[in-house]
C-alpha cells in the first residue's frame, strides 16, 4: 500500500514574482498568511 500526503503553502514573496523556490524559506505575504 503507497501512502500520499499532500501539502499546500501560502502565497510567499518568491511566488508573488515568479522565483523558483528550493530547499529555502521565504517570508509569506499578507495573503500567504490569510490563506
Amino acid at each position: 500500500m503507497t501512502t500520499f500526503y499532500l501539502a499546500r503553502h501560502g502565497e510567499t514573496e518568491w511566488n508573488r514574482i515568479k522565483r523558483l523556490q528550493g530547499r529555502l524559506d521565504s517570508p509569506l505575504t499578507e495573503q500567504g498568511i490569510q490563506q
